[in-house]
């Protein structure tokens, strides 16, 4: 099972003028959760999102990491979710290809 949160981000500026502009950075930023959705894997709208979010990943930085934080040169941390281990396995298995070039 996965659970989804939902957040409300909140941008407070210092000025009505920063505000206007958008350009200034935000004096501080609130984030309020909204809501919490459960799905089970194998449910379609938890496979939709997985593929959403799997092609805007950044593959190389996320293959780094793993292998640099995890060691996943042999093996996967056992914190990822069978279900995703596919996906982060080719990712990590692209970027040993591709370092040993």
């Amino acid at each position: 099972q996965m659970q989804l949160a939902h957040f409300i981000d909140k941008f407070h500026w210092r000025s009505a003028l920063e505000c206007q502009e958008l350009s200034a950075q935000p004096f501080q930023v609130d984030n309020e959760l909204s809501d919490c959705d459960y799905y089970d894997w194998g449910d379609p709208l938890l496979d939709e999102w997985v593929n959403t979010y799997m092609d805007q990943l950044d593959k190389e930085s996320m293959a780094d990491m793993l292998i640099e934080q995890y060691d996943a040169n042999n093996g996967l941390p056992t914190f990822i979710p069978n279900i995703l281990v596919p996906y982060f396995q080719e990712m990590v298995t692209a970027r040993i290809s591709q370092k040993h070039e």
